[in-house]
């Protein structure tokens, strides 16, 4: 792959996986008796889109930091992941309170602090999701936490970094299992950093797999991984919920490594179609809510009675369309320029380089 080149399949899983989560809110909007069989499914089973962005998330960064783990690397990794996450992130956040200020929802803007320090997830475990705001940001919760822990595992353990992810992923595990077998809350625990770490770090054991094993080899593993998940999830409830977030991890780690291995140029007017709403599919997640509500709002006062698919359908287009712009206008220019203070890093490094170099030859000198 090119460097800038995206993989259109790859896309089409962030596609997939927002357009489970849009569908997910939407079936729960609407009464039981109103949803047909895959809505019904949607209702009980969408919610594991974000599953679907955690694994993928994992394998991009990681095949990222395998290859660039030095200072100057993990220091363009982080700032890449500051200027493509939190300018827009901030944004939603911002919307959400002018909304819920608006509206006279609880909780208030004196709640901000949750979500602006990548909180939620955190606090929902502590606190419950009714009296934490903006809930939906809870991935991010996860999402950051596990950046920083596989930014810094590379920094400092280098080739022993895969070792910490595998300690990291099982011990996301326990901390589920533990949480559900002492009673806590199963919503509050589906949001706890702690407990969903093990989605992203799937992924990034899978990227180095992809980097370091033989592909088939590979594959047969992690279809024999899934495999004993579902085996296990059969033999209680509590195995069910221990395990029904990485078996979907799992599924998606083999979908990435056969798109890798196999379609790594595939492409057909229907993976364009969906690639370019997965490409957008951040701010789409982030902002979805806004529209979805807005639409239902005014089709109460027009007196309109909409259906799951039609909710769905204006949700999700209007929803693109406010991300297309906002990539165009707003995020790719603060990306670019982000890329730009890339430069001056590797220039500073490699004047770095030349000082040290420099002073060591000046120094030999000087003792001869």
């Amino acid at each position: 792959m090119t460097k800038h080149k995206r993989l259109e399949l790859l896309d089409c899983i962030r596609a997939a996986a927002i357009l489970m989560i849009i569908a997910y809110h939407v079936a729960i909007e609407f009464p039981p008796e109103k949803l047909d069989a895959v809505w019904s499914w949607l209702a009980k089973y969408g919610f594991l889109g974000v599953d679907v962005f955690f694994p993928l998330s994992g394998f991009l960064i990681t095949l990222f930091l395998s290859r660039n783990h030095d200072p100057a690397g993990i220091k363009v990794f982080f700032t890449r992941r500051m200027f493509r996450i939190i300018p827009i992130y901030l944004i939603a956040v911002g919307c959400y309170f002018v909304v819920a200020e608006a509206l006279n929802r609880e909780p208030g803007i004196e709640t901000a602090w949750i979500n602006l320090l990548f909180l939620t997830g955190w606090v929902i475990l502590i606190e419950g999701k009714a009296n934490v705001p903006f809930t939906i940001t809870w991935s991010l919760s996860v999402e950051e936490f596990a950046y920083i822990l596989c930014g810094l595992s590379f920094l400092f353990l280098r080739s022993r970094a895969p070792i910490a992810l595998v300690v990291l992923s099982v011990g996301s595990v326990l901390v589920r299992a533990a949480a559900l077998h002492y009673g806590l809350p199963k919503n509050e625990v589906y949001s706890f950093p702690l407990a969903r770490l093990d989605s992203v770090f799937l992924g990034a054991l899978t990227a180095l797999g992809v980097l370091y094993m033989n592909k088939r080899t590979l594959l047969v593993t992690l279809l024999a991984f899934l495999c004993v998940q579902l085996l296990v999830a059969q033999t209680s409830t509590l195995a069910f919920r221990v395990a029904l977030y990485p078996s979907v991890a799992t599924a998606v780690c083999l979908i990435i490594v056969v798109i890798w291995t196999y379609f790594h140029s595939f492409s057909s007017l229907a993976s364009r179609f969906f690639a370019a709403i997965g490409a957008l599919a951040y701010f789409m997640y982030l902002f979805h809510y806004f529209f979805l509500y807005g639409i239902q709002m005014v089709a109460q006062k027009i007196d309109v009675d909409l259906s799951p698919t039609g909710l769905m359908a204006m949700t999700t287009a209007l929803t693109w369309l406010a991300a297309y712009v906002s990539w165009t206008k707003f995020e790719l220019p603060l990306i670019e320029y982000g890329r730009s203070l890339e430069t001056r890093f590797k220039k500073q490094t490699n004047n770095g380089a030349e000082t040290t170099s420099s002073s060591s030859g000046r120094t030999g000198r000087s003792k001869s």
